[in-house]
């Protein structure tokens, strides 16, 4: 985590906050003959990243996830994961349109 204060001319003091995760995908589908990419997370695996999410308000946050389909289910779960609507069934489709 990167904090860095600084006093503006009207004597208001701004606080800026950096703070990366970096997080691997939890379980996903073992699907043969399907492209890697588009191997997605069980269901167990989007509950578990929906239980990293940290904090409710998401209005300053971003979220990646590499090209594989299971990243950004996974980013988008721990993004997302303590807003009321979302359970952690929802597809990565659902999770994008959120």
């Amino acid at each position: 985590m990167f904090k860095s204060s600084k006093t503006l001319e009207s004597n208001e003091i701004v606080t800026s906050i950096v703070d990366l995760d970096f997080s691997r995908h939890a379980h996903k589908e073992a699907v043969k003959g399907k492209p890697d990419e588009k191997v997605r997370l069980t269901e167990e695996g989007r509950l578990y990243s929906k239980a990293k999410a940290t904090d409710g308000d998401i209005s300053q946050s971003m979220a990646f996830g590499g090209p594989k389909e299971r990243s950004q289910e996974t980013a988008g779960l721990m993004m997302a994961g303590l807003k009321d609507e979302i359970t952690g069934m929802e597809s990565l489709e659902e999770l994008k349109a959120n």
